[in-house]
Formats: structure tokens, sequence, C-alpha cells
């Protein structure tokens, strides 16, 4: 008897709802990759090692806007599930409004605290001009940042995960050209690759908000358009939005700092160090992405899901996206280790700085994304299903009680240097997997429900 081998409608609609947001991710880190390549090639290792540093930061601010913002997709989602677009509308609301301030706050603390903190990462001294020079112009696109991914989280929580990779493949490809005009042409050195990001950040937001208010004007139907009442606040949405926005910005910053504080250790054994591993940690990035993705589609699934009283469709989502994001994830991880020295040399010619990032990622890109990705996948979930806090503390464990204890045992205590801070990389999200394993596996989310909305 033939039967047809394909993939089930649950894993397919995943998988076509991921591949935009994987796509958009690969983009937006060419672009972001594009100022360290053009820099490192055109002006040198100390530039490299800055941006390197710098990008640390960027990234840590970065990922509390994403991080908070994703609360108004898990939102936007559940509601849309439940088929309540009053609620939608309102979410959509409060989390402009949240969002427009939390952009102002988040341009402030940047400009306030990068000084001290490129000091706190012990960056080289002779790349510290390059940094300051950097970061003096990276923190005017923090409040673009917030505006650009508050709306492409209410596109994905609506179903639409296309429109944001259009976003970002304009960007990165005006990013791109300008890093090449400003760096090499101009000669404007780091401050022009910096100046070509926040030009390109600022394109992304006007860009995404133009579209949404545009398709709000065009369909009657659409839940939200722009109008007087576009930043009214809904408390009780208010407080939902608080509730799984603080604790994801936070599991999001406190993940990235704990790479900041590795960073600072990593720079303790040279400029050369310092590059291979800000390079290193770029490639492990991209090898991750496919696992982000996913994660980001079973969250905004497991909302969906839950508004729609589907916890089974929810944990179905969790199994299928795990699945996919392992064969995905072992497919790059046996690319890179094949080619590891050509992937270093789109970044340097530099022999220590590639010796030392082949021996990282060796080490940091291996058989450790297992369960990193179950981890990721299932913290992801917990957010979906309203258990922010789960995903946080579980981001805790990995980040810092194990990552950072461990780099500390291995090079204050013990003397295993730059390889000690890799291994205590590789082996971090072992524990945490098993925790999220164990979530997952009683249970208890399936009894959650939805906030209420304030009258109207």
């Amino acid at each position: 008897m033939n039967r047809k081998i394909g993939i089930d409608a649950l894993t397919r609609e995943l998988c076509v709802f991921a591949l935009p947001m994987l796509l958009g991710t690969i983009l937006q880190s060419c672009y972001n990759m594009a100022d360290m390549a053009v820099v490192g090639s055109f002006i040198g290792r100390e530039a490299l090692a800055a941006v390197s540093n710098t990008s640390m930061i960027c990234f840590i601010s970065n990922s509390i806007c994403i991080g908070f913002t994703s609360a108004g997709n898990v939102l936007v989602a559940r509601y849309r599930g439940a088929k309540d677009s009053s609620a939608q509308r309102n979410t959509i609301r409060t989390l402009f409004a949240l969002s427009s301030v939390g952009g102002v706050l988040l341009t402030a603390i940047n400009y306030l605290l990068y000084v001290p903190v490129l000091r706190l990462m012990n960056t080289p001294q002779e790349a510290m001009p390059y940094a300051m020079e950097y970061m003096g112009v990276i923190c005017a696109g923090s409040l673009f940042v917030f505006g650009y991914n508050a709306v492409c989280s209410v596109m994905r929580g609506l179903g639409d995960s296309r429109r944001p990779l259009y976003f970002v493949a304009v960007t990165a490809a005006v990013n791109i050209a300008l890093d090449y005009v400003l760096v090499v042409f101009f000669g404007w050195g780091v401050r022009g690759a910096a100046i070509a990001t926040v030009l390109a950040q600022a394109a992304s937001c006007l860009a995404a908000l133009w579209t949404f208010h545009r398709q709000g004007r065009k369909n009657r139907g659409f839940v939200f358009h722009f109008d007087r009442h576009s930043l009214d606040i809904d408390r009780n949405l208010y407080r939902e939005l608080l509730r799984i926005g603080l604790p994801t910005a936070f599991r999001s910053a406190a993940l990235n700092m704990s790479y900041l504080v590795v960073t600072s250790l990593f720079n303790g054994y040279g400029t050369a160090a310092a590059a291979a591993a800000g390079i290193g940690l770029k490639v492990n990035t991209f090898v991750a992405m496919p696992s982000w993705a996913l994660g980001q589609a079973v969250s905004i699934m497991a909302g969906h899901s839950m508004g729609a009283n589907d916890p089974a469709r929810a944990a179905k989502a969790a199994r299928k996206g795990m699945m996919v994001s392992l064969l995905l994830n072992g497919v790059l991880l046996m690319t890179i280790q094949l080619f590891i020295r050509p992937f270093l040399g789109i970044f340097t010619t530099d022999a220590e700085v590639i010796r030392l990032g082949a021996l990282y990622l060796r080490i940091c890109c291996s058989v450790n994304f297992i369960p990193y990705v179950v981890m990721n996948l299932l913290d992801n979930f917990a957010t979906g299903v309203g258990a922010p806090f789960v995903a946080m503390f579980n981001t805790l464990l990995h980040s810092v009680v194990i990552r950072l204890g461990l780099s500390l045992l291995l090079t204050v205590w013990l003397p295993y240097g730059f390889i000690g801070l890799c291994i205590a990389e590789s082996v971090s999200p072992v524990i945490p997997c098993i925790a999220g394993v164990v979530f997952f596996l009683k249970g208890r989310w399936r009894e959650r429900r939805m906030p209420e909305t304030s009258a109207q």
C-alpha cells in the first residue's frame, strides 16, 4: 500500500509562520555584522575589538525592546484566538503607549551608562576611543528600535510574519550600503558605521509605522488604525503587558548581561582574544537563529491556542517546534564545524584571532546546542502560555548562576583561562533544559486564564 509521507498541518503552519522571522533575524544579523566586517577589514583589530564590545551593549538594549514588546504578540495572539477584536485593539493601543515611554527612557539610560559599562567590561585601552565614538552615535537609535519592535510584535500576534521581513530586508540593504559609503569612501571610521546603523533603524521604524497606518485606513475591518485614541491605556491590559513584558525584558537583559560579563573576562586575555570571542559569538548567534524564530512562533501559537481554549494544540506546537529546530540546528552545526576558518575569514585576516575564534567555536558551537534548543523553545512556550516568570527564572539559572558561576570558577579560582570560559558557556544550558522539560510535562500551565479588559 502506497502512503504519502509529509509533514502534518500544524508543523507546516509553524514552519511557514517561523520562516519569515528566521529570514528577518538572519538579515538583521547580517546588517549588524556588516559594521564588524567593514570596520575589521578597513580600520583594524582595535576598531574590530571596539565594535565587538559595543555590540554586547547594543544587543542588551535591543533585547530589552524585543523582550518587552513581545508581550504584545502574546496578548494579541490570545485575543485573536478568542476572537475578541476589542481586546486586541486595546492591547495594541496600550502597547504603543508603553513603548513610547520605554523608548525615551531607554535612550536616556543608554547615554548615561555606556561609558561606565565599557570600562567595567575591561574594554582594551587601545580600543576604548573607537568604542566610545561608536556608542556616542548608536544610542540615538533606541527609540526607533522600540517603535519598530512594537509594530512588528503586533503584526506577528495578528498572524502576519511576512511584513516585518520586508522591513528588515530594506533596512539591511540600506545599512550595508551606508557602511561602505560612510566608512570606506567618506572615511568616517567607526562613527560612520554607527550612523549607518541608526539611519537603518530609523528607516525600519518609519516603514513599519506607515505600513500599519495604511493597513488600518484601507481595511475598516482591521482591528487598529492610528487616531486620537491610539495611545489610550487600558488599565487591566497595562498590568498584563507589564506582567509579561517586564520579566521577558529582564530575562533578555540578564541573558545578554551575562554575555557582557563573560566578554569582559575574555577581554582580560588581550585584544586578539576579545576580537575572537566577539566574532565567535556572532557565528554562534547565527546558528541559534532557527531556534529563536521557532521559539517566537511557538510562543505566538501557544498564546493563540490558549486564547481558543485549546491547550493540547499549544503542547503539540511546542513539540513540533522542538523537532524542527533540532533538525535545522544540526545541519547548521555540521556546516559551521566543517568551514570554521572560512567563516572567521569573513571578519578578519589576523592569524591569532582566527586561531582563537576556531577554538571558541569548536567548544561553544557543538553538541551543547541540543539542550540549548530545548531550553529556548520551552522558555518561549512558557511565555506564550502566560508563565513569563518561569522563563525568567530559567534564564537566570542558565545565564547568571551556571554560566557566570562556572566562568569565574574556571578562570579566577582554576587556571583554565580562555578555554575555561568556552567550557562554561558550552555546558550552561543543560540544567535549565531539564527544568524546562519538567515545567512542560507537569502541565499546570494548562489551567491559566486570560485577563479581563477594562470597561469600554
